[in-house]
């Protein structure tokens, strides 16, 4: 796919038959990153880990992301996973502005697929007035995350601040609840349209899924939040602060 180029706020690429575009929403910058991405780690060891990146641990005080989307067209269809964090923050919310770039606007979106509820995944389910934000469009998710963050969510096992606690606990009324009409409970493993299917992989959230995207024999995998720094890959027990279940997440 050649080296991205995010600089307009998109990247484009094919996958088979599929024309795909990797679309930017903003950024987000966290503080203290150690402890976010990797509270589970042995200080020596992750150390040693991010010297090999370059990355000096003692002064590791900030870590952008990029809070990206994917919106693939298979042709009969047009799928956003994700919508990014809306208006989490002062630098997120550039989904909207980016997709009518590209000629994409809202009433374009028939299927939204949500890997999981967080506020940096669904935060833009929801316009400046609270309201849905795609309203022509059908939401995929699994029934499992919806019926978590829709009732009591219990956060007390999360080693995060009081304030993004409360952050969390009110996702479902700021996120889901209005969209509710739209939203299609599903089971992982499912073809939520041809070519793209749901994998379970719960613990970063109850109802975590990955999505498979496969065309003319080419895959691509979004494993959205199932792996949060690439240094997971290779100690996939380091933990986020946000990881629900740990030992379901590893």
């Amino acid at each position: 796919m050649g080296n991205p180029d995010m600089s307009g706020g998109v990247f484009e690429f094919y996958l088979g038959d599929f024309r795909v575009w990797v679309v930017s929403d903003g950024s987000y910058t966290y503080r203290d990153p150690a402890t976010t991405f990797f509270i589970d780690a042995p200080t020596d060891h992750l150390r040693l880990k991010m010297r090999e990146r370059g990355i000096d641990l003692d002064r590791w005080f900030e870590f952008v992301s990029d809070y990206s989307c994917l919106l693939i067209d298979t042709g009969p269809r047009k799928v956003l996973i994700d919508t990014g964090g809306g208006r989490l923050s002062a630098s997120t919310g550039e989904l909207s502005a980016n997709l009518e770039a590209l000629g994409m606007t809202p009433d374009r979106v028939d299927t939204i697929v949500l890997t999981h509820a967080h506020p940096d995944h669904a935060g833009g389910n929801v316009d400046v007035t609270g309201r849905s934000a795609f309203p022509a469009s059908r939401f995929t998710m699994a029934l499992a995350e919806w019926d978590y963050w829709t009732s009591r969510p219990d956060l007390s096992r999360l080693r995060i601040s009081a304030h993004l606690q409360q952050v969390l606990a009110n996702i479902g009324r700021d996120y889901l609840e209005p969209i509710r009409s739209q939203v299609d409970l599903v089971t992982p493993d499912v073809e939520v349209v041809p070519g793209i299917t749901l994998l379970g992989t719960p613990g970063h959230t109850p109802g975590h899924v990955a999505v498979d995207i496969s065309s003319r024999g080419e895959h691509l995998l979004d494993v959205s939040d199932a792996i949060l720094h690439t240094l997971h890959v290779e100690e996939p027990g380091w933990n986020a602060s946000v990881d629900l279940s740990p030992n379901d997440a590893a």
